[in-house]
């Protein structure tokens, strides 16, 4: 599953309702069966340069679920 959020967070977040809808997504996906219980959460910078910018990433690092490993 993939998740974007529009905008440029190089030094600001995304709004609280914005993390707040991601964070529920994941729940959600995981209580529907479409996540295992095990799954992992990996951000696009995680892969190359690009990604969420560096303020988000931050956040993003502090989530229980993020990995930045493809173990």
């Amino acid at each position: 599953m993939s998740i974007a959020f529009i905008g440029n967070f190089e030094t600001e977040l995304p709004s609280p309702s914005m993390v707040d809808a991601a964070l529920r997504f994941f729940d959600d996906a995981l209580a529907l069966g479409k996540l295992t219980e095990d799954y992992k959460i990996h951000a696009r910078q995680d892969f190359s340069s690009a990604g969420p910018g560096n303020a988000f990433m931050n956040i993003i690092r502090l989530w229980p679920r993020y990995s930045a490993t493809f173990d």
